[in-house]
């Protein structure tokens, strides 16, 4: 599946040694430097960690971290952060992504904007709260074609964040 980032997604130099303005530049590196400062979550890195010993509290804080803990996984570190930074997001969680994939790129959007050409496409495009159908005469001159088009979506957006 063709995915992409929203934010730059950290170009690490090398994996083995990054270069530290490359993962300071990523918006992501401080998403997971956020969660290594968390006393809360280490502990729960530490409950999950294999040597420690399981403890069977449920508190609501701790139910909330361990539903973090099953996306972000265990983000302790020893040593340079940069390194285990790049560790991290370059870890596999499944056989097709990278964590850093898995829990920050989109799927790419079918969406575009695209002549209609028959009935059904049509139905579609009127059924969809999301699409607007327009009809636009091609006599007319282009500024005045862009004009109505700007003046229309401002509209549909307007409604839109309105909520009718």
């Amino acid at each position: 599946m063709l995915r992409f980032f929203i934010s730059p997604h950290p170009t690490f130099g090398s994996y083995a040694n990054p270069i530290k303005f490359k993962v300071y530049a990523s918006p992501y590196f401080w998403w997971w430097y956020a969660l290594t400062l968390n006393e809360d979550y280490r502990k729960i890195c530490q409950q999950y960690d294999k040597s420690a010993p399981k403890l069977d509290t449920h508190t609501e804080r701790e139910i909330v971290m361990r539903r973090v803990f099953s996306d972000f996984g265990d983000v302790r570190y020893e040593g340079c952060r940069y390194k285990a930074f790049a560790k991290w997001w370059t870890n596999r969680v499944n056989t097709n992504e990278t964590r850093g994939v898995y829990l920050f790129a989109e799927p790419y959007d079918d969406t575009k904007v695209k002549i209609i050409n028959n009935a059904e496409e049509v139905n579609t495009a009127l059924s969809d709260v999301n699409s607007l159908l327009l009809s636009i005469p091609l006599n007319l001159k282009r500024k005045y074609i862009d004009k109505d088009i700007n003046r229309i979506l401002k509209n549909a957006k307007h409604r839109q964040k309105a909520g009718l």
